[in-house]
């Protein structure tokens, strides 16, 4: 049997240190679960690409629609104020995929397709 100042837990040595411990464990796992609700969700980069893809036909649909609708002017089968709402309409959502492209894209990756990427000067 142990001499001594030595207390074992059975006879009342740990009152004090348990409940830090508790704390500590709880905190702990609390932190570990809601860390993952403090990040940005992540973006799947495959989602991202196929939807940039998904925007430049968009986006050259829109480009077409826009010379069918002058070619439909020129040939008559459209009035002038027609053909000006259309365009109009037309071309507002070409700005709004052209945007959303931007948006999508990083920082660092050229702005238009084919262009080059800035080079510092």
């Amino acid at each position: 049997m142990p001499t001594g100042s030595t207390r074992s837990c059975a006879a009342g040595g740990c009152d004090e240190v348990t409940p830090l411990i508790l704390i500590l464990i709880i905190g702990a796992t609390v932190a570990w679960i809601a860390l993952p609700l403090r990040e940005p969700p992540r973006e799947d980069p495959h989602a991202v690409a196929d939807e940039l893809a998904e925007l430049e036909v968009r986006h050259q649909h829109l480009l077409a629609a826009i010379q069918d609708a002058d070619f439909e002017l020129q040939t008559g089968k459209l009035s002038d104020e027609d053909h000006r709402a259309l365009r109009e309409r037309l071309r507002a959502d070409a700005v709004a995929v052209i945007r959303r492209q931007d948006e999508m894209r990083p920082a660092a990756a050229p702005t238009r397709r084919g262009s080059p990427p800035a080079s510092p000067a």
